[in-house]
């Protein structure tokens, strides 16, 4: 297994500290910290009906606030290893402190550097161009070297399905580099009585080097 060490640049590690909030003026996104929890599920409380179908762990996943509070103590308590494959964040509004939607790095791959982002929002906040300021301003932390207090990745993608328009939108506004589509990548198992089926997903990328000198 020698050829292995050929096959990567290096191997990527999460920062040994949190990075800063990402200020975007009114609203700020962060690493989830201990008191996050009621706000995420007041949150997705509100915005089920806005979010489906696309993100169906709505369904199953964050039911009562003790939910929410578990999911954000999990994370917490992962902040700071090295071997962390998701990390979540939340989008937050500074006047009432409240979450507003979320996104972060997911599906981290560590020999090649690469993350998926993955985003959704609260109903209320919808048409303000928020999404594409949040992503912009996540894809540059993402590039960002650790010492300056980003997470040093090389390579982010965004996987929206080609039925999903509102977040294709947000791909093309951001300038990513479409490089085609994942035929029947994923399966949406809802309704249950009649299931979506296998979706076709757009892929999206951006390089460090790229994104950092457009």
């Amino acid at each position: 297994m020698q050829w292995l060490q050929y096959t990567t640049e290096g191997m990527w590690t999460a920062p040994k500290s949190v990075p800063p909030a990402i200020d975007l003026g009114e609203f700020e996104v962060r690493e989830y910290q201990s008191g996050d929890g009621p706000k995420l599920f007041r949150a997705i409380e509100e915005s089920r009906d806005a979010i489906l179908p696309w993100m169906i762990w709505c369904l199953t996943d964050h039911l009562k606030v003790e939910d929410s509070i578990f999911y954000v103590q999990r994370f917490v308590r992962d902040q700071g290893r090295e071997d962390v494959t998701d990390i979540p964040m939340g989008i937050f509004e500074k006047r009432s402190g409240e979450l507003v939607g979320a996104t972060g790095l997911h599906d981290i791959k560590a020999r090649s550097q690469q993350a998926e982002i993955g985003y959704w929002l609260h109903p209320r906040v919808h048409g303000q161009g928020l999404m594409t300021r949040v992503a912009t301003a996540l894809l540059t932390q993402a590039f960002t070297s650790q010492d300056a207090g980003g997470y040093g990745l090389r390579r982010v993608v965004i996987l929206p399905s080609t039925r999903n328009e509102p977040s294709v939108k947000v791909c093309e506004r951001l300038g990513l580099h479409r490089e085609g589509i994942l035929r029947q990548e994923r399966y949406l198992g809802l309704p249950k009585e009649n299931p979506i089926g296998y979706l076709d997903m757009c892929i999206y990328a951006a390089l460090r080097d790229e994104w950092l000198n457009r």
